[in-house]
């Protein structure tokens, strides 16, 4: 189960490496997908976060003292625009 109580349990197990920013992502993603009869997310950009995810974890490796939201996952509420997407053409014409 990936499960942490604290952002600052989670950041640990990152540096003892337990746990990597691609693990929490993809189990976020499964959460996700095998929620999905929720309709919890419209859309959600898998391939962007695994990138990113993979990304992290390459800098954690070079960098002493990441952010402190370093690989931390979050999900953005519909009504919050990060960038145009397709879904969200509609609405903005």
């Amino acid at each position: 189960m990936f499960e942490f109580s604290s952002i600052e349990q989670y950041h640990a197990s990152l540096k003892e490496e337990k746990t990597t920013c691609v693990q929490a992502v993809t189990h976020y993603l499964q959460q996700i997908q095998s929620n999905k009869h929720l309709n919890a997310f419209v859309e959600v950009f898998a391939e962007e976060a695994l990138q990113q995810a993979r990304e992290l974890d390459a800098k954690r490796k070079t960098q002493a003292a990441p952010g402190r939201l370093h690989g931390v996952v979050i999900g953005l509420k519909d009504v919050i625009c990060n960038r145009i997407t397709a879904s969200q053409l509609p609405q903005i014409f």
